[in-house]
């Protein structure tokens, strides 16, 4: 079987791959020049995650979208990228529309003829923290639930006339105050002897 072999180095096939994995990938691909701090490269994702066309795209600065640093902050971190290779991290980006997302970014540092580069391929992780921060909410509330009804099993049973409560003993005593933290929940419907006896 003849086996044909394609020298990856080879200048048009590396642009073309190179611009096909730009294309397909699902989440967002930006191309950021070191020594100028600008996006020189992205793809369509990038835009269109942000609301904005491809021609409004390339007029933006990264610091028109990214809000957590300053212009001076931005470039001390694309040089700190640039020292220690690769970083993942969590920052924002506004929308066309003004709304925050946030985003996971994943960068990593590459030279290519002596110019000197950063590839980025951020993820909105907007929906993901608004789930987790609904499952630690529903977390907090079950904890809660929970301490509710450790304060109901205390109550072993209440009389449904007069609301004694009967305590481990038997013993039938008068409740002046319902516990008015516990959740309203349906008690059983007994009575206590003495109330018994006046049906």
């Amino acid at each position: 079987m003849m086996q044909h072999k394609i020298k990856l180095c080879n200048l048009s096939y590396s642009n073309v791959f190179y611009k096909t994995l730009f294309d397909i990938c699902a989440d967002s691909m930006v191309a950021i020049s070191v020594d100028v701090g600008k996006i020189v490269d992205f793809n369509e994702n990038a835009c269109n995650s942000l609301g904005y066309t491809r021609d409004e795209f390339l007029k933006l600065d990264i610091i028109d979208y990214d809000v957590t640093e300053t212009p001076a902050e931005m470039m001390e971190h694309i040089e700190r990228i640039a020292q220690k290779g690769e970083e993942t991290y969590f920052t924002k980006h506004r929308r066309k529309d003004g709304r925050i997302l946030d985003i996971e970014v994943r960068a990593r540092f590459i030279e290519i003829n002596k110019d000197k580069f950063i590839f980025c391929i951020w993820r909105d992780m907007t929906e993901f923290n608004s789930m987790m921060k609904e499952k630690e909410e529903l977390i907090v509330r079950l904890k809660s639930n929970m301490d509710e009804l450790d304060k109901l099993r205390r109550i072993v049973n209440i009389c449904n006339g007069c609301k004694r409560i009967c305590d481990d003993n038997g013993n039938w005593e008068h409740m002046d105050n319902f516990i008015s933290s516990t959740p309203s929940s349906e008690h059983p419907k007994i009575l206590c002897p003495a109330c018994s006896k006046k049906k």
